[in-house]
């Protein structure tokens, strides 16, 4: 039971995200990974289609860095205003 006269202090957003900006990101690139290991997973098993297959991997892993990154500067700039 808390305390009369005592306020907790809750942390905003921006105490949050710059305190584990590094997590979130790193949270954040963790499908990379996965995409990543979805290529060696491809090569090891090839099909008939292979460079379709590799080909559209690899533009999903592009998309999902290009929206992380725009994502993270949005929040920079919204942090920092």
């Amino acid at each position: 039971m808390a305390e009369e006269g005592i306020e907790e202090h809750r942390p905003t957003f921006k105490e949050v995200y710059r305190r584990y900006k590094l997590l979130f990101l790193a949270v954040m690139f963790v499908p990379v990974i996965g995409m990543v290991a979805v290529i060696g997973i491809l090569y090891m098993h090839p099909s008939s289609n292979l460079p379709l297959q590799v080909a559209l991997v690899f533009f999903l892993l592009v998309q999902y860095v290009i929206s992380i990154y725009v994502i993270a500067r949005r929040m920079e700039a919204i942090i920092s205003s």
